[in-house]
């Protein structure tokens, strides 16, 4: 990119700032080398163009693809500051990343949903997304197989010792000591 053979791909600008390019100016300007710049004329999508770049210098995975949709869709209007990124939905987001809907939704539920280990090897792309919203259900399965054996089992020993009524013991102590067997998620 830089250094003995120069700047290869510009860097590209619209109304003096930097939409594509960011990283290359700065090793220009570390090698003083002159960067090359080129404006974007305003037509169309800035948010198309710009990912248009992008998808021809990355070999992103379709996992990864969906990351990137998932963060475009999620795109609050302005952000950051001073810049006019419109607000694009889940399918507009697809269509850019040439990426299904679902494959961006399922990256939402991970996002949403999955422990940090797996977020992070989602957007790495050392995980599919379609293997990771099938560890969440599985975890949600079995949580929730869980919770329905502690709720029969806590009903069960309350029926029991509300029959019993021990001296001395109290049901709700019962019932309690065997929350505490089974902690709720």
């Amino acid at each position: 990119m830089t250094g003995e053979n120069g700047l290869h791909e510009a860097v590209w600008t619209y109304q003096g700032s930097i939409i594509d390019g960011r990283n290359r100016f700065n090793a220009c300007k570390a090698l003083e080398i002159k960067p090359m710049f080129r404006e974007w004329d305003g037509k169309g999508s800035l948010a198309s163009f710009v990912i248009s770049l992008n998808l021809h210098r990355r070999h992103l995975s379709e996992t990864q693809r969906g990351v990137v949709a998932d963060k475009l869709a999620t795109m609050t209007r302005g952000r950051p500051k001073n810049t006019s990124i419109e607000v694009i939905s889940q399918p507009e987001a697809a269509k850019m990343l040439n990426v299904s809907v679902s494959t961006v939704q399922r990256v939402a539920k991970v996002r949403k949903e999955g422990t940090p280990e797996t977020i992070a090897a989602v957007e790495s792309g050392k995980l599919p997304v379609s293997v990771a919203t099938q560890h969440i259900a599985a975890m949600r399965a079995d949580s929730d197989i869980i919770k329905s054996y502690r709720m029969h089992f806590v009903a069960k020993v309350w029926r029991q010792s509300w029959r019993l009524s021990c001296p001395g013991t109290k049901a709700q102590d019962v019932v309690t000591g065997v929350c505490a067997l089974f902690p709720a998620r």
